[in-house]
């Protein structure tokens, strides 16, 4: 019996659909002030200069967590959520579930307590990013999961999942009369 093996790639960016899906590109962030990457193997972690910053886990193809690392210092995790706020793809949407989720782990606030206050002040900061819909359905589950109580937030502005629809205009007829009519 063979044991499937998750073959490690790096790409270049990520696509994120609002359902979760994801697409990988070999083009580079072109927004983003600083190196970063995607290395994707049993899960998508973000490369910035070299060192894993941030995982996303997407069990069946679609994201469904994400979290910051817990052995960041202070000025690797701003940077980092810096420099992600410039891209685009729906990686935005899961800057605000990785702060959150970070947050929750207990190892996290006891091991890298000033990290773990500069995380709650970013998180505070980035109120206007918008928030993936999956992470806004399940996000009281993970809550009740760690046994930490739910704090009220609202989140900023909720990007649309697609453009609306135009509706089609009937057809205009034109004044002057057609040769055949005559």
């Amino acid at each position: 019996m063979t044991r499937w093996r998750y073959k490690s790639r790096r790409y270049g960016s990520v696509r994120i659909f609002p359902d979760g899906r994801v697409r990988f590109s070999p083009w580079t962030f072109e927004a983003a002030p600083s190196y970063l990457a995607i290395d994707v193997g049993g899960h998508i972690q973000v490369v910035r200069f070299g060192r894993y910053v941030m995982e996303l886990d997407y069990p069946y193809g679609r994201v469904i967590t994400a979290n910051f690392l817990y052995d960041l210092s202070v000025d690797e995790l701003r940077g980092t959520v810096a420099d992600l706020r410039y891209v685009k793809h729906g990686l935005e949407r899961w800057i605000v579930p990785a702060l959150e989720f970070t947050c929750l782990a207990s190892t996290f606030r006891e091991q890298n307590p000033e990290t773990y206050a500069a995380a709650r002040e970013l998180l505070e900061s980035c109120h206007d990013l918008p928030v993936a819909k999956f992470w806004q359905r399940h996000r009281a589950a993970y809550y009740a999961k760690y046994r930490v109580p739910l704090p009220e937030v609202v989140y900023g502005k909720v990007t649309p999942a697609r453009k609306s629809r135009r509706k089609a205009s009937p057809p205009t007829r034109s004044k002057k009369s057609s040769p055949r009519t005559k």
